[in-house]
């Protein structure tokens, strides 16, 4: 048995769809095209100062389940370290919050991101909560985010090496 005390993590979640990035803005800006609507997904760890952002295609439908599995694999790949035995999945969205606590109809998404959620749940407790839009800190813009203090140490890899003044 592992000495790592087990904790408890909350991981809010959110996506925006038909929405152009200003990269591809830029990129078509330059190549002369004009730029590619996308989807955003996105994911905040609030406990270790963690916003993820990250432009993909994929089905609107799918959007949210998308983004749950990207911030259960950066957890299990970056944060393995740290005990976590218990995820709470915080999303805006009434429909992915409704289907998960088996409140309403699964949502249309393909099998790949069903067995994934599936096999996540095998290694932690997950469970879900519900906010509204104007209150998911993953939607912030990232500059209004505090950041993390000096004394924290960074998750990822080890000491941020910051000094004291």
């Amino acid at each position: 048995m592992s000495d790592v005390k087990k904790r408890s993590m909350t991981v809010y979640l959110a996506s925006e769809s038909g929405i152009q990035s200003r990269d591809a803005d830029l990129e078509g800006a330059a190549n002369g095209k004009s730029p590619i609507p996308g989807s955003l997904i996105s994911f905040m760890i609030p406990d270790y100062g963690i916003a993820f952002r990250g432009w993909i295609d994929s089905p609107y439908s799918e959007l949210v389940s998308m983004t749950a599995v990207t911030a259960l694999r950066f957890i299990e790949k970056k944060l393995s370290s740290k005990g976590i035995d218990q995820v709470k999945l915080v999303s805006d969205d009434p429909a992915f919050y409704f289907s998960s606590i088996g409140q309403s109809a699964p949502l249309r998404v393909e099998d790949k991101l069903k067995n994934a959620i599936r096999e996540y749940h095998t290694k932690y407790n997950i469970v879900y909560g519900l906010v509204d839009q104007s209150e998911n800190p993953a939607r912030h813009p990232t500059e209004n985010l505090p950041c993390l203090p000096v004394d924290v140490t960074w998750p990822l890899s080890g000491s941020r090496n910051h000094k004291k003044h």
